[in-house]
């Protein structure tokens, strides 16, 4: 007797695309805004992001700007745990 299977190996996920969603300042690239939210995109579809404002010690599912200078690392997880 035999048996058979299909799959698909997944084994990488894109790296997240991250920019303000405006930037308000003097200039669209001057990195300063008085809108605090994020654009993602580049992600797969599914994808799961994080963030961390501590440098990758904690990982949350949201992200809150504060007054004065934010530093942020976004994470996406894919449907089969790949991190990137």
């Amino acid at each position: 007797s035999t048996a058979s299977t299909t799959f698909t190996l997944d084994t990488a996920t894109a790296a997240p695309v991250v920019a303000l969603s405006s930037d308000s300042g003097s200039s669209g690239s001057d990195g300063i805004t008085n809108v605090g939210t994020l654009a993602i995109s580049g992600t797969e579809a599914g994808a799961t992001i994080s963030y961390s404002t501590d440098g990758g010690t904690t990982w949350t599912n949201s992200f809150s700007a504060v007054e004065g200078d934010n530093s942020v690392i976004v994470r996406a997880t894919d449907v089969a745990g790949n991190t990137h």
